[in-house]
């Protein structure tokens, strides 16, 4: 499930009233297991990324928590590699598919990655996923044509 979280002229976001309301209907009939995408969330610990999670996450994670059928909570946009549980559910950030300045005004040592989610959720509930990291260099040269 897809849950637009913009807020115009934030880094952050909000889940408004009528998204979480659509949010609720989807889960509640959700015949199966769940996996929920959205911009970014919070909930690092860490201030510089905790500022651009959502405004409202106090009432986002509300609504998921009704709901034992949620399996997990992916987003970008932090450009970080995140992977833990919160009540069971595995919260998962993916860093960037590309070279970010944010990564060096961050410090973060981690190459460009993505995380295939694609057939992830399985019948029974689990989860496989996991963070394919790119060779940097390889996918510069290749992106400008040059053989790495």
């Amino acid at each position: 499930m897809l849950v637009d979280s913009c807020a115009p002229g934030r880094a952050g976001g909000r889940v408004s009233a009528d998204e979480l309301e659509a949010l609720d209907l989807a889960l509640r009939g959700a015949p199966h297991y769940a996996m929920v995408f959205v911009h970014t969330i919070g909930q690092y610990g860490q201030p510089l990324l905790d500022a651009v999670g959502i405004a409202n996450a106090d009432e986002f994670f509300q609504v998921l928590d009704a709901y034992p059928q949620l399996r997990a909570i992916s987003w970008g946009h932090v450009h970080q590699c995140f992977d833990t549980r919160r009540r069971g559910v595995r919260l998962l950030a993916t860093p960037s598919t590309c070279t970010s300045s944010c990564r060096r005004r961050m410090n973060s040592p981690s190459m460009p990655a993505h995380r295939p989610i694609g057939a992830a959720l399985q019948p029974d509930g689990t989860l496989d996923t996991e963070v394919v990291w790119v060779d940097e260099a390889a996918a510069l040269a290749n992106a400008s044509g040059a053989s790495a």
